[in-house]
């Protein structure tokens, strides 16, 4: 995947557009998240009501800053085993952070992604961006950029191609809060790898 490809992916984020690309799971759906109308758009795009959540993507962890409201306990350890990689905290959000990406507890989503052309695209957007699966809701999730295409057809700012993605279990949903560690979905990081460095309550 060329500079050119990622510089124009990352444009079209900027000005609201939404863009799809591979994550170390499946393919993704990225919108800026500081843009209302691109989340409403990601949402209608999903079909999905807007009380369901979007998790984001960050390159790195200073990206953390804009949507994390506090760093609960027990983050630094599981942030040092299993960033980047497949696993996506629910923490406490930030005062402002954007409705459509807060859940029913005040929570974020994030994941510090491992995918290199995702790394690249949010580097390139110079924030973190959307990236829930690319495919409608209650559908088979995209492990290639023709399987988003026949999806989506020509809905998309953008499709990044970057071959036939991992698939497998979506990514461990763990919330994690100054209560403790609850896990909401079971994925590609087991539960006793989780146990094994934090306590789940």
């Amino acid at each position: 995947m060329s500079a050119d490809d990622i510089a124009t992916a990352a444009a079209a984020v900027r000005r609201g557009g939404v863009v799809a690309f591979p994550t170390e799971t499946f393919y993704g759906l990225g919108a800026d998240p500081h843009q209302p109308a691109a989340l409403l758009e990601v949402l209608r795009l999903k079909g999905r009501a807007a009380v369901n959540p979007l998790l984001l993507l960050v390159a790195s962890l200073d990206q953390l800053t804009p949507w994390v409201g506090a760093i609960p306990p027990g983050f630094d350890r599981l942030a040092a085993h299993f960033w980047p990689g497949p696993l996506t905290l629910v923490l406490p959000a930030a005062p402002g952070v954007p409705e459509p990406l807060i859940g029913r507890g005040g929570g974020v989503a994030i994941r510090l992604t491992s995918q290199p052309l995702a790394q690249r695209l949010i580097r390139a957007c110079g924030t973190a961006i959307t990236g829930t699966s690319a495919n409608p809701t209650g559908g088979q999730a995209a492990r290639s950029a023709a399987q988003v295409r026949a999806f989506f057809g020509s809905e998309l700012a953008a499709v990044l191609d970057g071959g036939t993605t991992a698939g497998g279990e979506p990514s461990t949903l763990l919330q994690l809060d100054n209560d403790g560690a609850r896990l909401l979905r079971a994925g590609a990081i087991a539960e006793v790898a989780l146990r094994g460095v934090v306590r789940l309550v």
